[in-house]
């Protein structure tokens, strides 16, 4: 049995944060901890819901297998694209091969996986650089950390993908006001900057934000 787990920081994906042994044992512990409050007093708990990914850590990273799962299916484990095996031994875990899951970066780790999808209007020219997205709802802040390298836009524009985690059961259909703040770093605009270049300025056009969870849940804005 193998899993990859890749933690979410406060700044969005962070890929140097890698699955350490000691944050293997700290989701461990949690995930039990968890199981045990489900089962004995009857709460409604956090999983670790892993996915598979074919194109692998790459593709994960930009959120490109994130899955949909059907609420109605109860038993996550009958399908074999993701599991909640964490803190499961011996034949209660059923996943096979390489699976993916994001996590927080402190305690509780477990939380409500998102994507964030951006979709890039034609009319952005080459660019290069980070786009972070900020969510504030509630008392509760989520942050995506999205690259972006666009060199020839399609008619329909181009979507870029992010991945973070949030509280989980904080964001939920019943939150109807969410804000969001947008910021871009423009690499190559940086660099021309640190060689007084400074003629070329960067300009992205956004037409679309949607934030979904794996639950079918989501958010759209339209610019």
């Amino acid at each position: 049995k193998h899993t990859i787990c890749s933690t979410i920081s406060e700044g969005g994906l962070n890929r140097e944060i890698a699955c350490s042994h000691l944050r293997a044992f700290h989701l461990f512990v949690e995930s039990i901890i968890n199981l045990i409050l489900k089962k004995k007093e009857n709460k409604d708990t956090c999983e670790f819901t892993s996915f598979s990914c074919p194109g692998g850590l790459r593709s994960f990273e930009k959120g490109h297998c994130f899955p949909e799962i059907d609420m109605q299916n109860s038993s996550l484990t009958l399908d074999p694209t993701y599991r909640t095996d964490i803190g499961r031994f011996g034949e209660q875990v059923e996943g096979e091969g390489v699976m993916y899951f994001s996590t927080k970066d402190s305690n509780q780790y477990c939380g409500t996986q998102l994507q964030a999808s951006v979709q890039i209007s034609e009319k952005t020219g080459y660019t290069r650089g980070i786009l972070q997205l900020q969510l504030y709802y509630l008392n509760y802040t989520v942050i995506f950390q999205i690259k972006c390298e666009i060199k020839d836009l399609a008619s329909t524009g181009t979507r870029m993908n992010g991945l973070s985690v949030a509280e989980y059961n904080s964001l939920t259909k019943n939150v109807d006001n969410i804000k969001a703040k947008l910021s871009y770093l423009d690499l190559d605009y940086e660099e021309s900057k640190n060689k007084n270049q400074t003629d070329y300025m960067p300009t992205l056009y956004i037409d679309r934000i949607i934030i979904r969870d794996m639950f079918g849940n989501r958010y759209v804005n339209n610019f």
